[in-house]
């Protein structure tokens, strides 16, 4: 029998209870789901239930997904080299929160 609809369920706050709540249904050719209610850094478990003609099936295993976070901020950056044609500053790297940072931005006031 053909597949027409998922349920998705998920443990959303409390990730220590074993509780599933459903919150959506999916037609059987969107195969996704998104949800844009996240908080930053909690972490998240869905399942997700078939159904057809004949009845629902069991629920998937849970997949256990942390919700992206921004990174803290950047040490204070020191002086490396000073010249009159060049300046280096480094600075050390912040906590990451879990989620890989891709690159720093480096912004600079000429004086002018």
């Amino acid at each position: 029998m053909r597949i027409t609809s998922y349920d998705i369920y998920w443990n959303g706050l409390n990730t220590a209870s074993l509780t599933y709540t459903k919150v959506a249904t999916v037609e059987a050719s969107q195969l996704t789901y998104t949800n844009a209610e996240v908080v930053p850094g909690l972490v998240y478990k869905f399942k997700v239930l078939a159904t057809s003609a004949v009845g629902d099936s069991s629920l998937s295993d849970q997949v256990t997904i942390k919700a992206a976070q921004k990174p803290d901020a950047p040490s204070l950056p020191k002086l490396v080299y000073q010249s009159s044609t060049e300046i280096t500053i480094n600075w050390l790297a912040p906590h990451d929160n879990f989620d890989s940072i891709l690159d720093y931005k480096v912004y600079w006031d000429q004086g002018k």
